[in-house]
């Protein structure tokens, strides 16, 4: 996502730079780690400038930037990292970013969207043949989008498992951070 900045001085002067907005990654969901990339452009040297970032989730690094020197014509990118609570709920979350100096500034919005946490989990059941009274292994593998570990407890269950089996033992496993991991469950007839 890219947001473009509107300039916004005082004194209703043209301001000699504009700044732009991008983040990654593209899918936010609770816990996530976003990198937002700022950049500032200018059409004559920017000496003393300043970026603030104006977030409702925690700003881990530069949450206010001081630039010594823009050179014209160039283009800078200054990278700032925030991170969404465990407990963010759904929806769109605005972050502003301010690049002002003593006579000019300009600012740029960006919406974000938080997603609905969602352990996507992906059951493979390969059994050849079932017997009764013997156990069934069923590997599950977790999927973790945040930058935590993540502890989970998998029970299988539903209408196959109530019809056909009278119990299923939960497993657990810690998914580290943005990658995966895999628990076995043991399905069993009694």
């Amino acid at each position: 996502m890219i947001a473009n900045a509107q300039v916004a001085t005082p004194s209703m002067q043209q301001s000699s730079f504009n700044v732009g907005v991008s983040y990654s990654p593209p899918y936010i969901y609770p816990g996530s780690i976003v990198q937002l990339y700022i950049t500032v452009i200018s059409i004559q040297p920017v000496p003393n400038l300043y970026i603030d970032i104006n977030s409702s989730f925690k700003v881990l690094t530069g949450s206010t930037i001081q630039i010594k020197q823009i050179s014209p014509g160039t283009p800078a990118t200054f990278t700032a990292v925030i991170q969404v609570p465990l407990d963010a709920r759904p929806g769109y979350y605005t972050i502003k970013v301010v690049t002002y100096t003593l006579m000019y500034s300009a600012e740029s919005s960006i919406n974000v969207e938080v997603l609905p946490f969602d352990f996507s989990s992906f059951v493979v059941a390969r059994p050849m043949a079932y017997l009764p009274g013997q156990p069934v292994q069923l590997p599950v593998l977790v999927f973790n989008p945040t930058a935590g570990y993540i502890r989970a407890r998998v029970a299988i269950n539903g209408s196959a498992v109530s019809q056909n089996l009278n119990s299923s033992f939960p497993c657990d496993t810690l998914s580290p951070p943005r990658s995966n991991s895999t628990c076995f469950s043991k399905l069993h007839d009694t």
